[in-house]
């Protein structure tokens, strides 16, 4: 993970990202963020299939955030967090790449041995 996001400009100030997703309420926010008390704003509303929702890579420092990167929930899914329960990884998180027949490339969060 720690290589994706130096390439993307991001370098050592982060220790936790969180995956906010569309309808995610503050409280889970802080809780998976381990920010209690944080008041967030511009969560992203409930999904909707009619159009794409934005969606969030939130970075944080401590209990500090650093930067958000906006996505499109589903579209952009480059990093596939859809279907797994992980939505906090760190700088030592493990990605695989993940390739379908007909679908792009993704990559995809290891399991732990």
């Amino acid at each position: 993970m720690v290589e994706i996001t130096r390439a993307a400009g991001l370098q050592d100030e982060w220790d936790t990202m969180v995956v906010v997703t569309p309808g995610m309420k503050a409280d889970k926010v802080n809780e998976l963020a381990n920010t209690p008390g944080m008041c967030w704003q511009n969560l992203p509303g409930p999904y909707n299939d009619d159009k794409p929702t934005t969606a969030y890579y939130l970075f944080l420092r401590g209990e500090n955030p650093v930067r958000a990167a906006t996505w499109w929930f589903p579209t952009d899914d480059e990093l596939d967090f859809r279907w797994t329960s992980t939505k906090v990884v760190h700088p030592d998180t493990v990605l695989t790449p993940l390739h379908s027949p007909g679908a792009d490339p993704k990559l995809r969060v290891t399991p732990a041995n």
